[in-house]
């Protein structure tokens, strides 16, 4: 795993395999490649601005809509924040994708 401060962005590597990771973007994945062939869609890490065109970004502590930001769980209502362009009723994909994460470590 490297490390590339520029970007924050993580790789790893097995074999042909290649994971590019950009933890300041949400934990998004920005590739993922066998040899030079996309599998997911795919690009260089310093090319990537948000998690939305990633190839793959983690959706928590909810995924999918949470309809007009309201729910209602043991009896109680609760909302959620905005977090999704502006003008959108609902809550989207959780809150951990728009967040810049950090990693602790990396190492060969």
């Amino acid at each position: 795993m490297t490390a590339t401060p520029s970007t924050a962005a993580l790789e790893l590597h097995a074999g042909a395999l290649r994971l590019a990771l950009r933890p300041d973007l949400g934990g998004a994945i920005a590739g993922f490649w066998h040899d030079t062939t996309p599998i997911l869609r795919s690009c260089e890490p310093g090319e990537l601005t948000s998690s939305r065109p990633s190839g793959c970004f983690p959706m928590a502590p909810y995924s999918n809509r949470i309809g007009y930001r309201h729910f209602r769980w043991h009896g109680r209502d609760h909302t959620t924040a905005p977090n999704f362009e502006e003008g959108n009723p609902h809550s989207l994909h959780g809150t951990v994708w728009k967040a810049a994460w950090r990693a602790v470590s990396a190492s060969a």
